[in-house]
């Protein structure tokens, strides 16, 4: 660019009045001379183009008016802009927004101190009496390049821009959707020779009640999918591809979508939509929680709202559509009640075999219980989270009578790990390896080998991925010596990533779905009773490695579960019920650790309801059944099918 260049300034209108006039004033009056003003009316329903006219008439027809034959919508008419400019470079403003009289002069100064071939600038809200409703948005906040330019929140921003023309002509707007700016502005930066940006210049963008943006919700408004996959197949080629898809996935997805969603105020329908549309997120298979710039913002402002954003994507990543729910639902008390429902990482330390063997030295020295506790670790690829599985066993302040470790024929390195583990720690402590010469197919087999094969009173079937605090095991023995007919004892759990970062500290309210607060509290329960008032209706225990167990005979009921995929736990839980009493105690001293590849797909989700179905008859054969409980399982399914978009078949 050079000194003097043309700029074609291109100002789209549709049934804006009240605000035209000012928009029309500021551009007219800019101190830079080289403008070609396009303006052009979408068919407005109001006084919008009489207004046009008499500004076209005022300014001596300074600037190029037009009409669209009929409503095209704004990136129909921003493309049509484009066609009929005559400037190199373009620049667009929205017609009830306006900018200061210098605005364009230093756009222009700027691009031709730094050779570039695009400018961004920042954004000022205000509300629609011009006066300042926020402070001023960066566009750039760290060094000027295209990536950083991308990964920001106004990177989509057609209008605190100039782009040059070619550019745009490569790639129009998306036409006939919403935020169709996205397909267009974000290509053209990547595609642009050099960027620069500055903070000289600002937009001043006017937020009123009737504008696109601002407008009721609509599911037009998750348009943004289809224009962000526009958007990322025009870049593809970048040497850079990977870097750009992530941030803007993240300020063009992630965002968009919570603040689509926080919009909802019915519960129900926010529910439906999270649902609906997860799968369509997940498609990108995003990882915005491993951009470099990301973690470091994180860890420089845990309490910054991007560290809400990283925790949604999360669970959007995992598929939880109830915890997003829930995440949503805190946005607007972020600072408060944000802190209780996220905790800190837990597993923080080293983790090797020499202190397993310390730990193995420490747990041999504790005093004999009288109820001997068998713990049972089922692996299955599980090597680079055995250590700190077995760590958090060897951990307990109380005495474990016997470790069994089972192996079901593992892939990775899990067996050698086992073998060194066991050949250093077999002369301190009471344990032992049991491998499986062919797969079981599923965890069910190996806990009901590892409920056969334990010598304890009590099972505590420890998966190997999972962990827990070292008073566990301690408490759910202190319920089972005050009442020696409890069955199962169970602590309240908290989820964790791969790598142990907590992202839910309690599980309670995604178990207690007829929100009874019956698990607010630590309680012990005739197991009968606890089917027919809550386990009727869901899984009320998340994970078995929260539990003790009894030690029985399970062989008619692990045949049982054998045909369930995704439900066969609920069923197992409930068989223990039925033969005494259940304890839980109201502290989140398990932590259960989700993987990636448990996203729940459309099909996992269909069967995941047909097997609940077949439990509820499985429970009304063997338990009964009344009004109450067919009711509430009636609008169980209902809200699954709703919040899962599966349908009978």
């Amino acid at each position: 660019m050079t000194i003097g260049e043309k700029i074609s300034v291109i100002i789209p209108c549709y049934n804006v009045e009240n605000f035209v006039k000012k928009c029309i004033d500021s551009i007219m009056n800019q101190s830079y001379e080289n403008l070609e003003v396009i303006v052009i009316d979408d068919k407005s329903t109001d006084n919008t183009y009489e207004i046009l006219k008499n500004l076209h008439k005022e300014y001596n027809e300074k600037f190029v008016l037009l009409q669209n034959e009929k409503n095209g919508g704004l990136a129909y008419t921003r493309n049509k802009g484009v066609k009929e400019a005559t400037g190199n470079y373009i620049g667009f403003i929205d017609s009830d927004d306006y900018v200061a009289k210098d605005y364009y002069e230093c756009l222009v100064r700027k691009m031709v101190e730094d050779n570039a071939d695009l400018i961004v600038n920042d954004i000022q809200l205000v509300d629609e009496d011009g006066k300042e409703i926020a402070p001023v948005t960066k566009a750039c906040n760290e060094k000027i390049n295209k990536l950083n330019i991308v990964d920001n929140g106004l990177a989509a921003s057609a209008c605190n821009k100039i782009i040059r023309k070619d550019l745009l002509e490569k790639y129009p707007f998306y036409e006939g959707k919403i935020n169709e700016d996205i397909a267009s502005v974000l290509p053209c930066v990547v595609h642009s020779n050099k960027v620069t940006y500055t903070e000289d210049a600002v937009y001043n963008y006017v937020q009123r009640k009737g504008s696109i943006q601002n407008s009721e919700f609509s599911e037009k408004r998750f348009d943004t999918f289809e224009t962000v996959s526009l958007c990322l197949d025009r870049i593809k080629d970048e040497k850079d591809y990977k870097k750009y898809r992530d941030v803007i996935i993240l300020h063009q997805i992630l965002e968009i979508y919570i603040y689509i969603i926080i919009e909802i105020e019915d519960e129900e329908k926010r529910l439906y939509l999270i649902e609906k549309y997860i799968e369509k997120i997940q498609q990108y298979n995003f990882k915005v929680w491993k951009i470099s710039n990301f973690n470091a913002f994180i860890r420089m402002h845990r309490k910054n709202i991007r560290w809400y954003y990283y925790l949604v994507s999360k669970f959007l990543a995992f598929g939880n559509a109830n915890t997003i729910n829930r995440l949503i639902r805190l946005r607007k008390n972020f600072k408060t009640d944000f802190k209780k429902l996220i905790g800190k990482n837990k597993e923080k330390g080293k983790y090797t075999v020499e202190e397993l063997v310390k730990l193995a030295k420490k747990q041999s020295k504790l005093k004999e219980e009288k109820i001997k506790i068998s713990a049972v670790i089922p692996n299955y690829n599980y090597k680079d989270f055995l250590i700190r599985r077995i760590y958090s066993i060897l951990n307990q302040t109380t005495k474990i009578y016997e470790v069994i470790i089972l192996d079901d024929c593992s892939k990775d390195d899990s067996r050698k790990l086992i073998d060194e583990i066991y050949e250093k720690t077999k002369d301190i402590i009471n344990i032992r390896k049991i491998y499986n010469t062919q797969n079981s197919g599923g965890a069910f087999p190996q806990w009901a080998k590892g409920i056969e094969e334990a010598k304890g009173e009590y099972v505590w079937i420890a998966e190997a991925d999972d962990y827990c605090n070292k008073n566990m095991i301690r408490t759910l023995l202190n319920k089972v010596e005050e009442d020696r007919d409890i069955k199962i004892a169970y602590v309240d759990t908290a989820f964790t990533d791969y790598k142990g970062n907590i992202f839910l500290k309690t599980i309670k309210p995604e178990i207690d779905v007829m929100k009874t607060g019956h698990w607010d509290s630590d309680f012990v329960d005739d197991g009968l009773t606890e089917i027919e008032k809550y386990t009727f209706l869901n899984n009320t225990i998340a994970n078995v490695s929260s539990c003790i167990i009894k030690k029985d005979d399970y062989s008619n009921i692990f045949n049982e579960i054998k045909k369930y995929r995704q439900s066969g736990d609920w069923v197992f839980y409930l068989e223990i019920m039925s033969r005494g009493k259940i304890a839980f105690v109201n502290k989140p001293l398990n932590y259960y650790r989700v993987h990636e590849s448990q996203i729940t797909s459309q099909m996992k989700k269909e069967k995941h309801l047909e097997e609940i179905k077949e439990i509820y008859k499985y429970i009304t054969e063997k338990y009964g059944t009344n009004e109450f409980q067919e009711k509430k399982r009636e609008e169980r399914i209902a809200f699954l099918k709703r919040v899962w978009n599966v349908g009978d078949k």
